[in-house]
């Protein structure tokens, strides 16, 4: 199994949820199966644009007539209400730019502006082992009962013991409401 695939899995049996994998994890199904979830799962490549930052997007899988990519304008279009937490296992899928009014522009902030509570996504590039460790323990601390921030906080403590270099457990970053 390739490594996206299996980290998808692990997470998705970490949270408890539902599936979206290969060839069914497109655009369009990921906008109709977004409704009514509280968290949401993004494992994926990404690109980052500095110079575009709408233009940022998530490669996910093509259907006929659309090439897979998720732009964060595109983000903008989904009905995200009642969404906790949104993650993203892609590099640099946790950066975003201001614009020349101060706005955050990017994909944290186009899934913010669709009506996620949060997100929590990586600076940079992170090895598959690292991201599945601290999705796992994020999630499987969600479920016990922790708060999204103080579950954020025991996963990057749990990745750092386990993945001491700051490449590694210092890629995630949280944005959005910090209850």
């Amino acid at each position: 199994m390739d490594p996206l695939a299996s980290h998808a899995l692990a997470i998705s049996t970490a949270a408890g949820g539902s599936l979206l994998n290969g060839p069914d994890a497109t655009p369009l199904n990921l906008a109709a199966s977004a409704a009514g979830k509280r968290y949401l799962h993004i494992a994926a490549h990404g690109t980052h644009n500095e110079t575009a930052p709408w233009f940022q997007y998530l490669y996910l899988s093509p259907s006929a007539g659309h090439d897979g990519r998720l732009f964060a304008h595109d983000v903008l279009r989904l009905d995200l209400r009642g969404v906790e937490l949104v993650t993203l296992g892609s590099c640099e899928s946790g950066l975003g730019r201001f614009d020349l009014n101060d706005n955050l522009r990017g994909l944290p902030a186009a899934f913010l502006l669709a009506g996620a509570q949060a997100v929590v996504g990586c600076l940079w590039p992170v090895h598959p082992d690292v991201a599945t460790l601290f999705f796992s323990e994020l999630y499987g601390r969600i479920r016990a009962g922790a708060g999204r921030l103080s579950a954020f906080r025991d996963a990057q403590l749990t990745t750092r013991g386990r993945f001491p270099a700051y490449r590694d457990w210092g890629s995630f970053s949280y944005t959005g409401d910090w209850r």
